[in-house]
């Protein structure tokens, strides 16, 4: 819906005669992605209907924006082409709406949504995330008595990866102006991860098992489309005290370390796991499946990285503690 949000944007912009669009924020990431692995002939038909509806509707600079747009679903780029014409579709309309706090609102959040699809498009994230902060920076300056200004600028400096501090004084003062479920929640999330102690590396790892699987094809009776499941070996062939590290990288993928003693043993067990018809790694961490990927090369450097993929958000050390805490009993 990435496209459709930002052309109603415009359309309901004062100069296209309709009222202003409040788009909730949290939806906008999840729209971008369902879009984005959208396939279907008649959602793609269903956006192209709504630009052009919007189109028709314009005037003045509005229009030729829309008519980019348009352009870009009609021709089906490719992702790593799609994002850098979609930047700088919503830098210029940034600029058109400037002043017209909804407007703005809209434009931001789904400029906020970029570092992610170019993760996806296999872009460099960074640029994009400094960009959006600087955006949400702006908006907060300008309207500081806006809590979704101060909710879009926690959003920022959570994809930035900011001091957990700095991003609970925006969230505290986003739920103040505007009490919201989102900014409430979140602000309360943050808080009690704060407070609560921190797990050690040491915690992590006791945690971990890398297990051999073979993957299988099933489908549900009636069901139109099948999945992949795993045929779990017995034994894991990496313990715990097989790992040496366990980290969260710039991007939000988890990085995952041996010892020298377990390096061959890796190499081994995933050379094997090549071999086999549909061999895989199944990695948990407390009970949790991290990975589940087909192997299809051996692993000869001792490294692990681990991604979560375009539907889920990416890893951080607070949530992996969360796997391994066990709440204490009365």
């Amino acid at each position: 819906m990435f496209l459709a949000l930002v052309a109603v944007v415009l359309a309901g912009s004062p100069d296209g005669g309709a009222s202003p669009v409040r788009t909730p924020l949290p939806s906008l990431l999840e729209d971008v992605l369902r879009a984005q692995r959208e396939t279907r002939k008649e959602r793609r038909t269903e956006e192209l209907a709504a630009l052009r509806s919007a189109t028709a509707k314009a005037t003045g600079a509005e229009r030729p924006l829309l008519e980019r747009m348009t352009r870009l679903l009609e021709q089906d780029e490719p992702l790593p082409n799609q994002v850098p014409e979609l930047a700088d579709i919503l830098r210029s309309m940034s600029r058109l709406v400037r002043g017209r706090f909804d407007e703005e609102r809209a434009v931001v959040g789904a400029f906020l949504s970029l570092p992610s699809l170019a993760r996806s498009a296999r872009l460099d994230p960074e640029p994009l995330r400094r960009e959006g902060l600087a955006m949400t920076q702006d908006l907060v300056e300008r309207f500081p008595a806006e809590g979704r200004a101060h909710g879009l600028r926690a959003s920022a400096m959570m994809e930035a990866r900011a001091d957990a501090k700095a991003v609970l004084v925006e969230l505290q003062r986003c739920a103040q102006l505007e009490p919201s479920a989102w900014c409430s929640r979140s602000a309360a999330d943050l808080k009690a991860t704060l407070e609560r102690p921190r797990c050690s590396g040491s915690a992590l790892k006791a945690e971990l098992l890398a297990t051999g699987a073979q993957q299988e094809w099933t489908r549900t009776p009636g069901a139109t489309k099948g999945q992949w499941t795993d045929v779990r070996e017995n034994e894991p062939f990496l313990r715990s005290a097989d790992f040496s590290s366990i980290s969260v990288d710039a991007d939000g993928n988890l990085a995952l370390e041996v010892t020298e003693a377990a390096k061959a043993r890796l190499e081994k067990e995933t050379r094997r796991l090549v071999g086999t018809a549909a061999g895989a790694v199944v990695l948990t961490l407390g009970g949790e499946v991290l990975l589940s990927a087909r192997v299809q090369e051996p692993i000869t450097e001792g490294r692990i990285r681990v991604s979560r993929g375009l539907d889920r958000p990416p890893f951080r050390i607070e949530d992996l503690c969360k796997t391994v805490e066990r709440p204490t009993v009365p």
